[in-house]
C-alpha cells in the first residue's frame, strides 16, 4: 500500500519573491562591467583585507604595550599621512535571544522588522 502524501500548500507572493532569480548580464552591458571591476577589485580587496586585519591587531598589542593601561592612544609617524587612535569604547549589547525568551511581549512590542541588501557570493 502507497501512503498519499497531499500536495503542499501554495506559495504567498513573499515566498515567491524570496525565490532566487538568476541574472545574466548582456556582453558589453554597464552591469557586465560592473561585473568585471568586481570580480578584480573583490579578490585583491579580500586578500588585502585579511592582511590588513593582521596589522591593525598587530598595531594594537604593540600600542597596548607602549601605553599601558591607556584608552586614548595617538600613534603618529612619519609614515603615516594622518595619526593613527586607538581608543577604548566601551558598549552595551542587548541579548535578543534572552529578551525573546523571557519578556517575549516586550520583544514584541520594541522590536520592528526591517530588510538591508546584501551582495555575496552564492555557492548554490
Amino acid at each position: 500500500m502507497t501512503d498519499y502524501l497531499p500536495p503542499p500548500p501554495p506559495l504567498t507572493a513573499e515566498e515567491i519573491n524570496a525565490l532566487p532569480v538568476t541574472v545574466r548580464p548582456e556582453p558589453g552591458s554597464r552591469l557586465e562591467s560592473l561585473v568585471d571591476r568586481y570580480e578584480r577589485l573583490k579578490t585583491v580587496t579580500d586578500e588585502q583585507g585579511a592582511e590588513l586585519d593582521d596589522i591593525v591587531k598587530a598595531i594594537k598589542s604593540e600600542l597596548a604595550v607602549a601605553a599601558p593601561g591607556k584608552t586614548n592612544v595617538i600613534l603618529d609617524s612619519a609614515l603615516l599621512s594622518i595619526p593613527l587612535r586607538m581608543l577604548g569604547v566601551v558598549s552595551r549589547r542587548m541579548n535578543v535571544k534572552a529578551l525573546r525568551k523571557d519578556y517575549p511581549q516586550v520583544y514584541q512590542d520594541y522590536s520592528s522588522p526591517s530588510t538591508s541588501w546584501r551582495l555575496e557570493r552564492y555557492k548554490g
